[in-house]
């Protein structure tokens, strides 16, 4: 695997973590210079849940979070170098999901990054979920959509589900650039 640029670099390694009781998670972390102390580059979130966003916020205040969808960033375009959306196009209509790629190229520079976490399975099949409703993705279908939305995938991983995990689903990533 081709090694990604310290922007993306820093988001796959400060992932958000969901808090136990309130399950919060910023949903994309997009990346954008900055003269900060993180390595020269800026990080926060998004989610649509102004509940969610309070509680990132009120965990991470030193960060920027707001309210907003994947639909439409709020974001000039070329303006970040990596988005990482853990586990969150899961709860995207899967019609909708080629526009969200789309938006999230849209907002990232040419060889910006994008790291995608989803529940591997059978493509476009609903499953319950504790939060909202949630879909299977399989990384076979996943790269045809990034391809339609002009990325390039840099890598594919898989695995199942571990110690002391919750969840019983089977787990994969993809790691794509714009190209």
């Amino acid at each position: 695997m081709r090694r990604i640029g310290p922007s993306f670099a820093y988001l796959t390694a400060r992932r958000a973590r969901p808090n136990r009781r309130t399950r919060s998670r910023p949903r994309t972390i997009p990346a954008r210079p900055s003269t900060s102390s993180r390595g020269g580059r800026e990080a926060g979130g998004i989610d649509l849940s102004k509940a969610f966003v309070a509680s990132a916020q009120s965990r991470h205040p030193d960060l920027q979070f707001e309210v907003a969808s994947f639909r439409a960033l709020p974001f000039e375009d070329g303006s970040f170098g990596g988005i990482l959306a853990w586990y969150s196009l899961i709860h995207t209509p899967p019609a909708d999901v080629p526009a969200v790629l789309a938006e999230f190229a849209r907002v990232l520079r040419p060889g910006g990054g994008l790291l995608l976490g989803f529940f591997d399975g059978a493509p476009r099949e609903p499953f319950a979920h504790a939060i909202a409703p949630a879909w299977y993705w399989s990384a076979e279908a996943l790269i045809e959509l990034l391809a339609d939305a002009g990325f390039a995938v840099d890598g594919v991983r898989r695995r199942g589900r571990e110690p002391g995990e919750i969840s019983a689903r089977p787990h994969a990533d993809i790691a794509a650039i714009r190209r």
